[in-house]
């Protein structure tokens, strides 16, 4: 696995391992359902950049939940920086390399920039929100298909 640059915080489960979880292939399968849900929702048409954005980012943070749980982890409760945490350790665990964790987490401060203080999504950002999500989601599969093919039940 990619070593994170020295201007990257250490991944959340370096620091304090995450809570054990016994995950369900159904559970499995609804979060992927999520996942594609929240895909579609972040490519259709009509509607602004900041909701296809906001879907796109949902989609990506979806896949890092579910490479948690089937790693048998809990993903943490929703707190302060939720979603970095979260990003932080898919970049660990579907072997994204740091230039990637980079782009997610640089996403993911643009979403908060645009919740928090208004800022306009430009149409740039939310295409490489999807790519993103979309790659994280190939990954993802890879993933469960080599490691853990019962959760797609496969096995």
């Amino acid at each position: 696995m990619s070593a994170s640059p020295p201007s990257l915080p250490s991944p959340p489960c370096a620091a304090r391992p995450p809570k054990q979880h016994l995950v369900m292939s159904a559970e499995i399968r609804r979060l992927l359902e999520a996942i594609d849900r929240s895909l579609a929702d972040a490519s259709a048409a009509g509607i602004s950049d900041a909701t296809r954005f906001d879907a796109a980012h949902k989609a990506a943070t979806q896949c890092a939940v579910v490479a948690m749980l089937a790693a048998g982890h809990q993903a943490a409760a929703p707190g302060a920086d939720h979603q970095g945490s979260l990003l932080q350790a898919v970049s660990h665990m579907l072997d994204v390399g740091p230039g990637i964790w980079a782009e997610l987490d640089a996403l993911r401060r643009r979403r908060l920039a645009a919740d928090y203080d208004g800022r306009t999504v430009m149409r740039e950002a939310t295409s490489a929100c999807i790519a993103q999500a979309v790659m994280l989601r190939r990954r993802l599969h890879a993933q469960l298909a080599a490691r853990y093919p019962e959760l797609l039940g496969q096995g």
